[in-house]
């Protein structure tokens, strides 16, 4: 029998994440999740965005599924649709077009996994509403539901853990037996493992390109970079904030000619503070939301837009951090 034609509700359980790598706090909400709802359909999505992140979807995949588990693991941001606004709406985890397609909106339940360390803000006027049963449910076209999941601590090769950051940072900076024995903490139940590490060597191998990813959200703004940045150890980030620097340098050489780098600053690696590092470099000009805008150096955020046609001139720059700097002399 086809699930549209299935005269009871069907509660879906979607448990979507970024997955990178899935780890044992994944799995931890996986299985609170598949406790609290033992007979629904239950999916776990993720998408194969790589912009800021190194492991694939097909990859996610396979590391869930040797994690434990035993549920599709389904491929969001696929579909989209153009809603009565005239606005484009794509995929994703809280809105797994892929998952919602095989069933009815007129009658099944839809419940979005979330982890008590991401928890999502619900109103009493929004579509997303916290879980109390099914008893108070409404169908997904009316409404989807929040289901939050305890926080689970754990360690790999002796050390404490509770983000995806954190074990790529610590697989980056081990050696091999120490990266064999973080995969076996991992995945303690995987019968890959070897596949595993082909993995891992093969998305983490640059340091460079992991301590990259976290200054491209550090300088866009996320908090979350921020206390990413903070844990980031200072060899593996001298020679990418080098690098960016002397990026940034090309981009911007009006802006270049008004700070030291950091050869010149520091004389030992040790000596650094990125933090203190990072505020070092000045304000730049970038996009925010599709409008051009000189940011501030210390979390990113949108200090004046441009408000002209095109990509803003090194004069108006100018201008503008003249401007910047005599505001803040008061």
């Amino acid at each position: 029998m086809k699930l549209l034609e299935l005269k009871q509700p069907n509660i879906i359980v979607v448990y979507g994440g970024g997955f990178q790598p899935f780890h044992e706090g994944h799995m931890s909400s996986y299985r609170q999740a598949k406790a609290a709802f033992p007979g629904a359909s239950f999916f776990v999505a993720a998408s194969n965005v790589t912009t800021e992140r190194p492991f694939q979807f097909s990859e996610k995949q396979f590391l869930a599924q040797q994690a434990g588990v035993k549920d599709p693991f389904v491929q969001v941001g696929t579909m989209s649709y153009v809603n009565d606004n005239g606005r484009k709406v794509t995929s994703t985890p809280l809105n797994p077009l892929e998952v919602l397609q095989h069933f009815n909106p007129e009658r099944d339940v839809l419940v979005i996994v979330r982890s008590e360390r991401d928890p999502m803000k619900t109103t009493g006027t929004s579509y997303y509403q916290p879980w109390t049963g099914i008893e108070s449910a409404e169908p997904f076209n009316k409404h989807a539901y929040i289901y939050v999941t305890k926080k689970h601590d754990f360690s790999i090769a002796g050390n404490p853990v509770y983000s995806g950051s954190q074990v790529r940072e610590l697989y980056t900076g081990a050696d091999d037996d120490t990266k064999v024995q973080i995969l076996q903490d991992l995945y303690p139940k995987a019968t890959n493992l070897k596949r595993i590490k082909q993995i891992f060597d093969k998305r983490l191998a640059s340091v460079s390109e992991a301590s990259l990813a976290t200054m491209r959200s550090y300088f866009a703004g996320d908090k979350d970079a921020e206390d990413e940045l903070q844990i980031t150890k200072q060899r593996k980030y001298y020679d990418e904030l080098k690098k960016k620097e002397a990026e940034l340098a090309k981009k911007y050489p009006a802006q270049a000619k008004k700070f030291t780098p950091i050869t010149n600053r520091i004389t030992k690696v040790e000596d650094l503070d990125p933090e203190v590092e990072a505020e070092n470099l000045l304000e730049f000009l970038r996009k925010i939301h599709k409008r051009w805008a000189i940011v501030s150096k210390r979390g990113g955020r949108p200090l004046v837009y441009f408000k002209g046609e095109g990509k803003p001139s090194e004069d108006w720059v100018e201008r503008q951090e003249r401007r910047i700097r005599k505001h803040k002399k008061k």
